[in-house]
């Protein structure tokens, strides 16, 4: 997948250090000179492909999608669900006080975490190029099982917490010249 200009210049640290998201609305702390990024969107997007570019190029970069940050719970109706551990969260959002901080993940209880971010980036494609795009990862199983593929009842308040948007048309491969 290859990482559009314009979020690639967003990510390359020119996201303006700013209280204010999209529309006006005020969210995060953003204490002293820290600013704490969500990529988030559904599974296929690239989150995670995202998240490894800018750890790579030596930002701070947490992917959600692990036993670390993320665990099961059953929900009222028997189901699983695969929910932030919010201590854990809460104390990587908290105490992170100075740089940057890029968090990818997609989880049902983020919206309650989105006060503590300063920017919410959507990553979303259409539904043809995820399932290929799932049908065709090796790094992670979710999403290949049937009652996996479904959608994601996060995404409009993701949708209406973004400060930012980035669409796939197409899949693209991931370029990450220095």
């Amino acid at each position: 997948m290859q990482v559009p200009a314009s979020l690639h210049r967003a990510l390359t640290l020119r996201l303006r250090v700013s209280s204010k998201c999209a529309r006006g609305r005020t969210v995060g702390p953003n204490l002293g000179r820290a600013m704490r990024v969500l990529i988030t969107g559904m599974s296929g997007t690239g989150k995670s492909t995202v998240v490894q570019a800018v750890g790579e190029r030596g930002r701070r970069a947490v992917d959600t999608d692990s036993d670390r940050w993320s665990h099961w719970v059953e929900e009222s109706d028997g189901s699983a669900d695969w929910v932030w551990r919010e201590e854990e969260m809460t104390t990587l959002l908290t105490e992170h006080r100075h740089g940057k901080l890029f968090v990818s993940g997609c989880k049902t209880n983020q919206p309650k975490f989105y006060p503590l971010f300063d920017h919410v980036v959507l990553l979303s494609a259409p539904a043809q190029l995820l399932l290929a795009r799932i049908a065709n990862r090796t790094t992670n199983p979710y999403g290949k099982a049937p009652e996996e593929a479904r959608p994601d009842p996060g995404a409009p308040a993701a949708r209406r917490a973004a400060s930012a948007q980035f669409r796939h048309r197409r899949d693209r491969r991931l370029r990450t010249g220095r």
